[in-house]
């Protein structure tokens, strides 16, 4: 099987990616944190082997973006704004339903970072046409549902069985195969199987709970070699086997890299604009939200690829820094 046309649309999509990113990088920052969000993004390893990958990923990453893009263009009205974030959103909760709650964490954040009653007013009508709208995209699947399950199912059907895997006893929170008891129900009902099987488990040990979605929040962050791992058997036909090896050291020194600069940039962020413009901003309340989820449900290092262009404008932030950094220096011994 050839895989030219889904390298060359998720290509497409990826340039679609940089460039909403760096317009919204440059909308909350400025013009250079824009400009080097849209390069850390363009040559962040595991992205560009993403390319070469059929997965959810890279068309997550360009409608959530480019959605926030739409919301928070100041030349159009509100109305306008609303709908094309919305049709965007309901296009990405079809690809991953983590997107339902984005208009809440971009709506609710912006209203939070101004505290003034127009600005509450204008997020409040933005999230109410936006909701719509994801509702008119996505009522033919759940209408697809409720014609095969004869009850409403929003969109998926994997909840209940995410929330398992990553409580279930034994787990390392990451996958875990069903057991073997549960392999005769249809989808929807080994979700609600074993989404009431992980709250049993979640309400009877609460600080286990803890623990473990501590854990788990740490390997969202602690590696990014899954680029690698999904390329490996055309990395070994043309590369040889070593190159696997010195492609997954390449990806996590250059994700660690990039996780450093990003913790820099929020601290410079805290430092020239506040806490509370800093917390209540789409860019890192979104990082906020994705982390917290999968700390509940499973976790591994792709999910961190989700908010990779919210990282890539906080690691933007601190190469702006060292690059004035840099000229200052330069000028001064000139």
């Amino acid at each position: 099987m050839h895989f030219v046309n889904i390298a060359v649309l998720n290509i497409v999509v990826s340039c679609g990616l940089i460039v909403t990113s760096a317009r919204v990088a440059a909308r909350f920052y400025d013009d250079r944190v824009g400009v080097f969000a849209a390069a850390v993004l363009a040559v962040w390893p595991t992205l560009v082997m993403f390319t070469t990958v059929l997965a959810s990923e890279l068309p997550f990453l360009f409608l959530t973006i480019a959605a926030l893009d739409a919301w928070t263009v100041s030349h159009r009205s509100g109305v306008f704004r609303g709908v094309l974030a919305g049709l965007l959103l309901g296009a990405a909760s079809l690809v991953r339903p983590l997107a339902l709650a984005l208009p809440i964490v971009y709506g609710g954040t912006i209203a939070l970072r101004s505290l003034c009653k127009d600005e509450v007013l204008t997020q409040a009508r933005l999230i109410a046409v936006c909701f719509l709208m994801m509702a008119i995209v996505i009522a033919p699947w759940t209408w697809r549902n409720y014609r095969l399950y004869s009850e409403p199912v929003l969109i998926s059907t994997n909840g209940g069985v995410t929330l398992w895997m990553g409580n279930a006893p034994g787990t390392s929170g990451a996958y875990l195969p069903i057991p073997e008891r549960l392999e005769n129900l249809n989808d929807n009902d080994l979700s609600k199987v074993l989404g009431e099987e992980a709250k049993r488990i979640i309400f009877s040990d609460p600080t286990g709970f803890i623990l473990r979605s501590g854990l788990k929040l740490m390997r969202l962050y602690n590696n990014e070699s899954i680029g690698v791992i999904w390329n490996e058997h055309g990395i070994e036909r043309e590369f040889g086997a070593r190159a696997v090896t010195v492609l997954k050291r390449m990806t996590q020194i250059t994700w660690a890299m990039i996780l450093l600069l990003a913790i820099f940039g929020t601290y410079c962020c805290f430092r020239l604009k506040g806490w509370r413009r800093t917390v209540f901003s789409p860019i890192l309340a979104s990082i906020i939200f994705y982390s917290l989820v999968n700390s509940i449900i499973v976790s591994q290092d792709r999910y961190h690829l989700a908010f990779s262009p919210q990282i890539a404008m906080l690691a933007a932030i601190a190469l702006v820094g060292a690059s004035s950094w840099y000229s200052q220096t330069r000028f001064s011994s000139a």
